[in-house]
């Protein structure tokens, strides 16, 4: 499933029903003592685009709590420091208590401009 999936579902949904509502709230109802007379002819497909625009709603909410089903929040995933020079993930190397860049070849300081020294 493509990740902008549940997103454009959605959107087609509220668009969906935002249109029936308009289509619908532009008839000719008017209240009676009896309770609501509506006049024009374009009041069931008016009420058809806002359910079919509901349902597309909760469709889209659905695909989205099935998609990020499993994964676990941003916040939970541990941050790795970065490189100073080129901003890539470092490696911790536990024997020298240091951060390596595998890239540069270069152990850093993450964080700190101008933490690199000269090539080991």
């Amino acid at each position: 499933m493509q990740r902008n999936a549940p997103l454009f579902v959605l959107l087609l949904g509220m668009f969906t029903a935002l249109s029936g509502l308009s289509v619908w709230s532009v008839q000719g109802c008017i209240p009676d003592a009896s309770g609501w007379v509506c006049t024009n002819w374009l009041l069931f497909p008016g009420l058809v685009l806002l359910v079919a625009g509901v349902a597309l709603i909760v469709a889209g909410v659905f695909l989205e709590l099935q998609r990020t089903r499993g994964q676990p929040p941003l916040d939970a995933l541990p941050l790795l420091p970065l490189c100073p020079v080129c901003g890539k993930p470092l490696l911790y190397v536990a024997d020298y208590e240091l951060w390596y860049c595998a890239t540069c070849r270069r152990y850093a300081v993450p964080g700190v401009a101008g933490s690199v020294p000269a090539r080991v």
